[in-house]
């Protein structure tokens, strides 16, 4: 009803490679070319949608949205519901959850058509729309989905037993099967996920597959990953994501159920828990001490290297913590910092 009564129109996905449109190949730079497209070259081809079109999220593009039928200007989706149903007498579900996101591309950049938040590309544009489409509310940490795919992705996140992984010589566990799964793919099996569109080369990571587009093709990086909210600036987009996520929409799904104070990653959860007597799982082989997290058994490790990488520059003295040649500087030298502690080649 949407699509026959409007000049919105849909798209597919967007990448380096552009804007992609849902029933054909084609790829385009502008948004505008695309519904250009769209409207112009498949307008036909809405009575026939099939299911696999509809099967994920709709996104869909309202700039300059207005009736087809009258021609009158409206603000958004639910302005032009209205309408249809007011003014043209059309009936419409309005009683069902939305299968659909919409987009505006009415200005430079990427806004969301809601709140007006803006965005470095548009990935994380699409990750914040489900917060205005909660159709899926995921139990555990309350964040809402606009799909059901995408509320069982997130729920798997939280994990539901260890899985470790079974390859010699790796010693990794996973809280879901699916994470362990990829893990597998990735590291053992060499499978790699990202995809060229332009000439199909597959890549194991995002930066590998934007850095052959951009040297093979010419396709440029869309933004740079700043944050819009404090200014920060970030080498990717994932870590601009994580970033908006745990300091600014405080984020922290991981509760300790001891005292009650929640983390963002369950790795900080873990650190945690050393302060209500975590027990002491990382045990050293020499000389059998333990400790609750194995970052610390790694540094106590150094102390039984034959090498000490951190010397004292007034006394020469080695010591295999940094920690210990700062608290030896203090108390021996008067020294309370030395910014650059020689590393010691073997002899």
């Amino acid at each position: 009803m949407i699509l026959r009564y409007s000049n919105a129109s849909l798209i597919r996905m967007k990448d380096n490679s552009g804007y992609g449109c849902c029933f054909c190949k084609q790829l385009f730079q502008e948004p505008i070319e695309l519904k250009r497209h769209f409207l112009d070259t498949h307008g036909q081809d809405i009575k026939q949608m099939t299911t696999r079109v509809l099967k994920h999220i709709v996104k869909i593009d309202v700039s300059f949205l207005n009736c087809s039928l009258c021609d009158t200007d409206v603000g958004s989706l639910e302005e032009l519901l209205t309408h249809l149903v007011e003014t043209h007498d059309k009936f419409i579900h309005k009683n069902i959850a939305p299968n659909y996101m919409e987009f505006k591309f009415e200005g430079p950049g990427y806004r969301c058509a809601f709140c007006e938040q803006s965005f470095g590309c548009f990935k994380p544009l699409i990750e914040h729309m489900h917060v205005h489409y909660r159709n899926h509310v995921c139990e555990v940490c309350g964040a809402g989905f606009a799909t059901r795919p995408a509320y069982r992705s997130h729920r798997n996140r939280h994990g539901d037993g260890v899985y470790p992984c079974k390859y010699d010589g790796c010693d990794k566990t996973f809280d879901h099967a699916a994470k362990l799964h990829e893990h597998t793919n990735r590291v053992h099996l060499g499978l790699k996920r990202y995809v060229c569109h332009v000439c199909g080369d597959k890549f194991d990571d995002q930066f590998k597959k934007t850095k052959h587009s951009l040297e093979a093709h010419g396709i440029k990086e869309e933004q740079e990953a700043v944050c819009t909210i404090c200014g920060k600036y970030f080498l990717n987009h994932k870590n601009l994501r994580e970033h908006i996520r745990k300091n600014h929409l405080m984020e922290r799904p991981h509760e300790c159920e001891t005292c009650g104070k929640t983390f963002f990653k369950r790795t900080e959860l873990k650190n945690h828990m050393v302060v209500h007597g975590a027990p002491s799982i990382y045990k050293c082989e020499i000389c059998t001490k333990a400790y609750p997290r194995k970052k610390t058994l790694v540094s106590h490790m150094r102390s039984h290297a034959v090498v000490k990488p951190f010397q004292c520059e007034p006394c020469g003295l080695q010591f295999a913590q940094k920690v210990s040649l700062r608290y030896h500087n203090k108390t021996k030298h008067g020294i309370t910092y030395i910014a650059l502690p020689r590393y010691v080649e073997a002899s």
